[in-house]
């Protein structure tokens, strides 16, 4: 089975298929995917890491990483959140009721 971003391609709109299809065999990968494996890439390294200094380098890469991780999560929270403020108007009732 062809997968698109971890999805079957069955599931994926048939005119989107051949822009999948590319981006793929191209090796792009989301942002939320690279920066997952560059996170698995710093703890592999801290944890092969000899030295006080190589550790905190090591380290201090992870940490930034992870920093970068948890602003993309928020803003993801954040946008969902606008959107059913949108929706459903400031104080929780949809507009039209």
């Amino acid at each position: 089975m062809l997968l698109c971003f971890n999805r079957p391609l069955s599931i994926v709109a048939p005119e989107l298929r051949a822009a999948y299809r590319l981006l793929k065999n191209a090796g792009y990968v989301p942002p939320a995917v690279q920066l997952r494996r560059e996170i698995a890439d710093a703890e592999m390294l801290l944890s092969e890491a000899r030295g006080v200094e190589a550790r905190g380098a090591a380290s201090k890469r992870l940490r930034y990483l992870l920093t970068r991780l948890a602003a993309a999560d928020l803003r993801l929270q954040q946008d969902y959140y606008d959107k059913l403020v949108e929706r459903l108007g400031p104080g929780g009732v949809h507009p039209q009721d």
